[in-house]
């Protein structure tokens, strides 16, 4: 590739690209050093708003010069065309790094972690906010140092809510920035935390196929504190992230610097780590429901274990109540929830909701049609499996009793969608109750 940008930069070869931008790797005729240089795509930059922007915020990250900001040498323009020279920083992303080796050893991902905050609390005091925090704006140099790149420009409010771009961001972007509201200095720290919690524990706190569950959970759900899922953790870095990591904007800390200090506390292991713990770092009080915590807090087997009862309790009750003897009652009960366990929670939730149409059938054959169609809408829209095991066994609490826990259990863990759970959950729990009416009691007669 023999091109010459501003009859100063020798593009060598493409080496990222963005929403609307392309990063080439140059060599800098002038100086005689190679040169990251971003330039805005053809359609970007013909949108007159757009190329401004870039050229206001690239000029403002000129002023920025910090060992963990990546520096920029120049912002000019040619044939229309705006881009800006920066440095190369020869190394990877941290997103390339956690690919590679999944979760971080403590003392690296510390380490990184005060690096990145002190570059972003640099950034701030200068009046700029980064605003798409995340993995892959974060390089690492040859000495392992982080530096962030990527500030904010070069984004179009434009792009499709489909697009791998916005998949992106949506693992990363603040409660605040979903409802709308403009970044600020609170959503970088809220990305900072996402960006530590992936660090420690190799993923983020939210994880979905779906970009609008992703937002949906960054506004309503809280994350499992890193230290369930590592419990080799000290619980000083729980509180650390998930201060970072509060709804509320005001409840998180203020300056990234002021996070940084309390890493740095914690990587030091200095006697003062005590006193960050008891007044700078406690997670907010919402940070976990009891249910969460109690699920989350005894592993993924227990809480498999409860989903697996849920799924299986239905079709117990079903059974007994249309007159099937127990032995096979028992028998179908158990292959219910043996295939939750071995197979997964979504091919017994298959089995069970036919096994209970059938009995269903025998009671009021149109309402198992009507039980049938909700399965397969339930199938096509694609519901939580955990959601859907809920709703199940809201027909078999509710003669007990123990239909306000299903409800606050449902709440807890799925937020406002488990409350739609709890609605459908009540619809079948008509269901079961007329059909049980209609039918002979068989063995409870």
């Amino acid at each position: 590739m023999d091109r010459v940008i501003a009859q100063r930069y020798r593009v060598i070869e493409p080496i990222g690209t963005g929403g609307s931008s392309q990063v080439y790797l140059a060599h800098d005729l002038t100086l005689g050093r190679q040169v990251a240089l971003k330039m805005l795509d053809d359609s970007a930059a013909a949108e007159g708003d757009l190329r401004r922007l870039f050229t206001k915020e690239a000029r403002a990250l000129a002023q920025l010069s910090h060992p963990n900001v990546v520096a920029v040498y120049d912002v000019g323009g040619a044939h229309g065309q705006p881009f800006i020279a920066m440095e190369h920083v020869e190394g990877v992303s941290l997103r390339e790094r956690i690919e590679r080796t999944g979760a971080l050893t403590l003392a690296d991902a510390l380490r990184l972690a005060s690096g990145i905050a002190e570059g972003l609390d640099f950034a701030h005091s200068r009046g700029v906010v980064h605003a798409d925090l995340k993995p892959a704006n974060i390089l690492l140099d040859r000495q392992d140092r982080p530096k962030i790149c990527d500030f904010g420009i070069a984004r179009t409010p434009r792009e499709d809510a489909e697009t791998p771009q916005l998949f992106a961001t949506a693992l990363y972007v603040s409660p605040e920035r979903v409802e709308g509201r403009r970044p600020s200095v609170a959503s970088d720290i809220y990305g900072l935390g996402l960006i530590v919690y992936e660090m420690l524990v190799g993923k983020p706190p939210f994880t979905s196929a779906s970009a609008a569950v992703l937002l949906h959970d960054h506004v309503v759900r809280q994350p499992v504190p890193p230290s369930h899922l590592r419990p080799s953790l000290p619980q000083e870095v729980d509180a650390i992230v998930l201060k970072a990591l509060a709804k509320d904007p005001a409840l998180r800390w203020r300056r990234a610097g002021d996070m940084a200090a309390a890493l740095r506390q914690v990587q030091e292991g200095s006697a003062t780590t005590r006193r960050f713990s008891s007044e700078q770092i406690q997670a907010p009080k919402a940070a976990q429901s009891p249910v969460v915590q109690l699920l989350s807090a005894h592993g993924r087997p227990i809480r498999n274990t409860f989903f697996a009862v849920l799924t299986s309790v239905p079709v117990l009750a079903l059974s007994l109540l249309a007159g099937v003897h127990p032995v096979p009652s028992l028998a179908i009960t158990a292959v219910v929830g043996g295939i939750a366990l071995v197979g997964g929670l979504g091919p017994a939730l298959v089995v069970a909701w036919i096994t209970e149409a059938a009995l269903i059938f025998l009671f009021v054959p149109g309402l198992a049609f009507l039980f049938a169609l909700m399965g397969v809408v339930v199938r096509l829209r694609h519901v939580k499996a955990e959601r859907t095991a809920l709703a199940l066994a809201m027909p078999v609490s509710a003669p007990f009793g123990l239909a306000p826990a299903l409800v606050l259990v449902s709440a807890s863990i799925h937020g406002l969608s488990g409350v739609i759970s709890v609605a459908w959950g009540a619809a079948l729990t008509l269901i079961f109750a007329i059909a049980s009416g209609r039918q002979s009691l068989g063995p409870f007669a």
